[in-house]
């Protein structure tokens, strides 16, 4: 019997991921090569500042992260190419930061939900559970809300200070 058992998850532990690399091989790839051939796919904002100022991925990446969250970037070569996508990002030509203020949603709603599960543990049998992960759901909570103020407003602050 145990012989038996051990045969079907090989049989399902080779099938499976075989069948799955097999069925992978034939589709499309969902995103754009990256623009001008450097680095990862891109999103609209690495096409953009790819299209006007011809950056690497690596240049790219400094001045997407600059914009995003309202920083200067070090590199005075790059601080134009920060301001136009500020003043675009501005003007909503191009979107940019989605993801970052929905990570920082996402961490706020854990924050709520376990800091709700620490005070039910504290109410009830399990105190030692709730003491631990009240701290826990107060780290996320200050994580998330981080996250939150600094996408908030980042574009408009990188365009002040990429001058």
């Amino acid at each position: 019997m145990v012989w038996a058992a051990l045969a079907v998850i090989v049989v399902l532990g080779v099938t499976v991921p075989v069948a799955g690399w097999l069925a992978s091989r034939r589709l499309v790839p969902r995103h754009l090569p990256s623009a001008a051939g450097f680095g990862l796919p891109a999103g609209p904002a690495d096409r953009w500042l790819a299209d006007r100022h011809g950056l690497a991925a690596w240049q790219r990446h400094q001045v997407r992260q600059a914009v995003q969250f309202g920083r200067a970037v070090a590199d005075p070569r790059l601080r134009g190419a920060a301001r136009d996508l500020a003043a675009a990002v501005l003007r909503d030509e191009v979107t940019m930061g989605r993801g970052v203020r929905l990570a920082g949603w996402i961490l706020l709603a854990e924050a709520v939900l376990i800091v709700a599960g620490a005070v039910f543990a504290l109410a009830g049998p399990a105190v030692v559970a709730g003491m631990v992960s009240m701290p826990i759901g107060v780290w996320l909570a200050v994580r998330g809300s981080v996250v939150l103020r600094m996408a908030h407003g980042g574009p408009e602050r990188a365009w002040r200070r990429n001058v």
